[in-house]
């Protein structure tokens, strides 16, 4: 152990950044993308997303993304993308 931190801190506007450059990276607009997140550092990520969902998430993460799943079921993600 060195205290050392080897690569980047992965915050809250580096998963949002994430997110845009791949998006621009693959021709696509952020209305055509998805972003997953539970916890506070995603909010940004999920609300830029075309789909954003709070999968299985903290209480201000549910309160404030545009759709929730509350089981450990990935496939409920196909009910939403459905929906779209």
């Amino acid at each position: 152990m060195t205290g050392r931190v080897v690569g980047d801190i992965v915050t809250k506007e580096t998963k949002k950044n994430c997110l845009e450059q791949w998006a621009s990276e693959n021709g696509l607009s952020l209305s055509e993308t998805v972003a997953m997140g539970d916890g506070a550092n995603d909010l940004p990520m999920i609300q830029t997303a075309g789909i954003g969902i709070a999968f299985y998430a903290k209480p201000i993460v549910k309160e404030q993304a545009p759709y929730q799943i509350n089981t450990a079921d990935l496939t409920q993600v196909l009910a939403i993308l459905d929906d779209k």
